[in-house]
């Protein structure tokens, strides 16, 4: 299995600033300063200037050399037999169909299994640009495990906020309510479901393929209790999983200050993935206000913090959500 990212921000749509692209634009120039380049005013653009440039711009990690993305969470699973799963309709998701509706979708013969963490409007925003959903002839099947989820997502079409009816999307949709514990299947693939703390609910799954790993997805999510006791459920949700994707909104400050707001830090994350053997975890749902810089401060502060814990016990592998990072199982 495989998941590709398409939205990664918390919260709100958090577009990069002019000034962050002028941070970064700089701090590229100076880098580049040593590059073998033809400096003469007449020289032109060739080939070999360029291959020099690309390959130096390749050379850089995604926070220096693009952005770690602004937009909000939507994630796509990609089982074995190629099957479309989504999980959270985010403005990320916008992306996504532009890319599905090259395919069936633009044809109004795509199926696609769309699974809801919770109805935040950060996670269900991007639907109403999602262009899939208007072909007739499409196939989207919804689940979550709240209740009245069709009315929950039509509501954002309500004239006052869209000027799009809900009732005149062309595509077929369905609606499956997911009661936590249950397992489904979709293809090749089981999903099983968790319920988090969060204010209003919210559910993290599992996706399984027995001969290719499992992804955990748990966006939204507050630990209050480490205590084992406390979070043994989760520890065995989690137990094993290939990847663990994980609320690290905040700083570990900001998580104990902001007791109640249902999100997490890095910190919890290793703890918990460290304690469940997981393989790789992504820090996911970053903080709106934070720039890429911020983000990847708060990855080096928890390898460090991992380094600390780790001891004797394998080490998970860290990562940073950003939009159109691939990870396979």
């Amino acid at each position: 299995m495989k998941i590709k990212f398409w939205g990664v921000r918390g919260s709100i749509p958090s577009p990069i600033t002019s000034e962050e692209i002028a941070h970064k634009m700089s701090n590229v120039i100076w880098k580049a300063r040593n590059l073998e380049l033809n400096r003469a005013e007449s020289a032109e653009f060739d080939p070999n200037q360029k291959k020099i440039i690309a390959d130096f711009l390749d050379s850089l990690p995604i926070e220096e050399r693009g952005t770690i993305g602004g937009n909000t969470p939507c994630v796509q699973i990609i089982p074995r037999d190629e099957e479309i799963i989504i999980v959270d309709a985010g403005s990320g998701i916008r992306n996504l169909g532009l890319e599905l509706m090259q395919s069936d979708f633009g044809k109004g013969k795509g199926v696609a299994d769309i699974f809801f963490s919770h109805t935040h409007w950060d996670h269900i925003c991007g639907l109403p640009f999602f262009v899939p959903i208007y072909k007739k002839g499409n196939l989207l099947r919804f689940y979550g495990g709240h209740e009245q989820l069709e009315e929950r997502l039509a509501n954002q079409h309500n004239p006052w906020h869209f000027p799009v009816p809900w009732k005149v999307l062309g595509a077929s949709k369905q609606f499956t309510q997911i009661e936590p514990g249950q397992t489904i299947t979709i293809g090749g693939t089981t999903v099983e479901t968790l319920e988090l703390f969060h204010p209003g609910k919210c559910f993290s799954y599992r996706f399984t393929d027995e001969k290719s790993g499992s992804i955990v997805y748990a966006s939204d999510a507050e630990y209050k209790h480490l205590q084992h006791s406390k979070i043994a459920k989760y520890l065995d949700f989690f137990h094993d999983a290939d990847i663990l994707i994980f609320d690290t909104q905040y700083t570990l400050t900001e998580a104990l200050a902001k007791e109640d707001w249902g999100h997490s830090s890095a910190m919890i994350g290793i703890e918990m993935a460290l304690e469940a053997g997981v393989k790789n975890l992504v820090m996911f749902h970053h903080e709106p206000t934070y720039d890429d810089d911020k983000v990847v401060t708060l990855r080096q502060k928890a390898d460090q913090y991992q380094n600390i814990l780790n001891g004797s016990r394998a080490k998970c592998n860290i990562h940073i959500a950003y939009e159109g990072l691939v990870l396979e199982t």
